[in-house]
């Protein structure tokens, strides 16, 4: 037991090896966005993507990749720098209500990724575009772009 508590070290210590090792699982876990994601106080476009367009058929994502790189944002939204890019996102839930022919709720990943131009003093709203009962003729759309984030200077 004696030998157990000087490996482990003191209840305190364990709590804080344990902290410091999850945080460090949690940065090594997440793709470098930064050559991507904006600050506040650069120029930049936001992407929203947690907005429901019942009459539309427009459902909120969680954007998980971007130009193929996994990132890990938990958020509905985000700024990027002015570019080209491919925005992968999923967990859009379509309910069987809204959506006449569905069997029940679907909540799916979208198949293919949106291709997206972003400048800098826009936003942009994207969602799942759900076209009919077959979830696999779904995708992912940029349904609204207005004035938003930081302009260029």
């Amino acid at each position: 037991m004696a030998r157990n508590r000087y490996f482990f070290g003191t209840s305190r210590n364990r709590r804080y090896s344990l902290f410091v090792a999850l945080f460090g699982i949690s940065l090594l876990s997440m793709a470098n966005p930064g050559q991507y994601i904006a600050d506040w106080d650069e120029p930049h476009a936001m992407i929203i993507s947690n907005l429901k367009q019942s009459g539309k058929l427009i459902y909120p994502v969680q954007i998980y990749s971007i130009n193929g790189e996994r990132i890990n944002f938990r958020h509905q939204g985000l700024l990027l720098k002015p570019g080209h890019y491919l925005i992968g996102a999923n967990r859009a839930t379509v309910s069987r209500n809204e959506i006449p022919g569905l069997s029940r709720d679907v909540t799916r990943p979208s198949q293919q990724p949106l291709e997206i131009d972003v400048e800098a003093g826009k936003a942009y709203y994207i969602g799942l575009k759900a076209k009919g009962s077959r979830s696999a003729d779904w995708q992912l759309v940029n349904w609204k772009i207005e004035p938003g984030g930081r302009p260029a200077q």
